[in-house]
């Protein structure tokens, strides 16, 4: 199961014996949402970890969920009340002992969700003398992966020890020798040409296109002479222009396939717009050329949106 963490403690914290030592002393009690600065994105299935710190000159008594907008469940086994030792909470939030700071790490599964929602929910937390401070905690429930780890494919034309297959949605390359037992989930067929003593170039196709068929079939190959595209799977790819950073769920949900292809020459800091035999979107970044081989980073939809 894929966890997110959305937190960030941008705290220095020096000696002292208690982290409200390095807050502004205050009756009040302060609750900071430890986070990234940006709206935070989880995928349907996935785990996300809300993390709240409360911080208080006078006693922490307690700690409720005011406020959700949707009727998600916890990891109750897995939230954490940290900083201090050996403590927990009762059925209505009490903590066990007295406490002037804490931590509240609390995981949900995103079930029951909308891909585009925001969900959001309110921690409140009541001091001894009653008084009572609250932080928003929020998050968008997106439809991508984003495989920022460098995959190399291809390879020399003949042996593409590199990898001449590709899947799109496991972010992994296969061997010739060991594409038979993955051709489930191969979405690019990677060719690997040579224009000159030092003029590399790479070329996607979609594994089930006849022209697969005939690029094969004119290589001297002996691993390949089984190749069958008809039991292959079929992608289609178009040229994206936006920067790669600036891709996420609503550039990938609006890749329009309309004119697309089933060969598409790559260079490298191309954006390669696919669409797979499911109806999954996603763009391939490919990256500096080393040789007959190039590495790719990919952004795929985890649910097909047709």
């Amino acid at each position: 199961m894929k966890y997110i963490k959305l937190f960030i403690l941008g705290l220095l914290v020096y000696s002292c014996d208690n982290i409200s030592d390095v807050l502004e002393q205050s009756d009040d009690i302060n609750v900071i949402l430890l986070e990234t600065t940006s709206l935070p994105i989880g995928n349907p299935g996935d785990t996300i970890s809300f993390k709240v710190l409360a911080t208080t000159n006078d006693i922490i008594k307690r700690v409720e969920l005011t406020e959700k907008s949707h009727d998600f469940q916890p990891l109750g086994g897995k939230i954490r009340y940290e900083i201090v030792d050996t403590i927990s909470v009762d059925e209505n939030g009490y903590f066990n002992r007295d406490v002037r700071s804490i931590v509240v790490n609390y995981p949900i599964v995103l079930t029951d969700v909308t891909i585009g929602d925001t969900l959001s929910m309110r921690f409140t937390f009541t001091t001894d003398k009653g008084v009572r401070s609250s932080v928003k905690a929020q998050a968008k429930v997106g439809n991508y992966i984003y495989n920022s780890v460098k995959m190399i494919v291809g390879g020399h034309p003949l042996t593409a020890t590199g990898g001449r297959f590709y899947s799109a949605t496991r972010h992994k390359p296969y061997t010739d020798e060991f594409y038979q037992s993955k051709k489930d989930s191969i979405d690019v067929a990677v060719f690997s040409f040579q224009d000159g003593p030092s003029n590399y170039k790479i070329r996607f196709m979609s594994p089930g296109s006849p022209k697969t068929q005939e690029q094969i079939d004119g290589m001297i190959n002996a691993v390949l002479l089984d190749y069958d595209h008809t039991t292959m799977l079929n992608t289609k790819f178009i040229k994206v222009d936006l920067p790669w950073m600036r891709i996420g769920d609503e550039e990938i949900r609006q890749l329009d396939f309309s004119n697309a292809t089933d060969v598409i020459d790559v260079a490298p800091d191309d954006r390669i717009g696919f669409m797979t035999q499911d109806g999954r979107k996603g763009v391939i970044l490919g990256l500096e050329l080393i040789g007959f081989k190039i590495p790719l980073q990919t952004k795929i939809q985890k649910i097909p949106e047709l």
